[in-house]
């Protein structure tokens, strides 16, 4: 979780986040939009979340979303993470409002 928070911050030194089995979320953050390391990446995307086709098996091992739908997703998961475990209920409102 406070991964995920360091994800929505902007300017954050912590600009992705990974894990097992093999899934990368990365942050384009505003001011480093012009580094050549994201000229790969579509022109109105700010995260890019990746899953190595070799550890899950799916049609697209890489999608680019805009901060508005990743923030989207977050407010989802939340809810549903708050409604399993509702003993980190503080950093996950947190989270939650920093999405909003």
């Amino acid at each position: 979780m406070p991964e995920l928070s360091c994800l929505l911050t902007d300017g954050h030194e912590n600009g992705g986040i990974e894990g097992r089995p093999g899934w990368l979320i990365e942050r384009k953050d505003k001011l480093s939009s012009g580094i050549s390391i994201y000229s790969t990446w579509p022109k109105n995307a700010d995260f890019h979340v990746h899953v190595e086709p070799s550890a899950l098996e799916h049609g697209y091992p890489d999608i680019f979303m805009s901060a508005e739908d990743f923030c989207h997703y977050v407010r989802m998961i939340i809810k549903a993470y708050l409604m399993s475990d509702a003993a980190n209920e503080n950093i996950a409102r947190q989270i939650n409002y920093q999405a909003s």
